[in-house]
């Protein structure tokens, strides 16, 4: 996808892609919570179990990896990426140009710490 991604972590979640705000699209909380999760370890393989102890961490469902599996597929459906790739590790790959306000905050304290 072309189009210009900006997301909020900060604060509530605000996904933007081509101008248009889509975070309504998600299922629910742990929808969000998941894509926020990914979000922060972006590019980077992320096991099966790791996104259950996020999403549910006091105590997961019976069926927490179909529970899972059924979240993942709303969050692709709902954004109509193919951002999410994989099976039994998770990984998000958003477009090169995407801007997330956590990463531009800890560039600039990097930035100022360095200066």
């Amino acid at each position: 996808m072309g189009d210009p991604v900006r997301i909020q972590l900060c604060g509530p979640l605000v996904l933007r892609i081509g101008g248009a705000r889509v975070e309504g699209l998600l299922p629910g909380r742990q929808g969000e919570l998941l894509l926020a999760y990914l979000v922060c370890r972006r590019g980077t393989p992320v096991r099966r179990d790791r996104l259950i102890d996020a999403i549910w961490p006091r105590e997961a469902p019976p069926a927490a990896n179909s529970a899972l599996s059924a979240l993942i597929s709303k969050i692709r459906r709902a954004l109509d990426t193919d951002w999410i790739e994989g099976r039994s590790e998770i990984v998000l790959r958003l477009p090169g140009s995407a801007f997330v306000d956590l990463e531009a905050a800890r560039e600039a304290v990097h930035r100022a710490e360095s200066a």
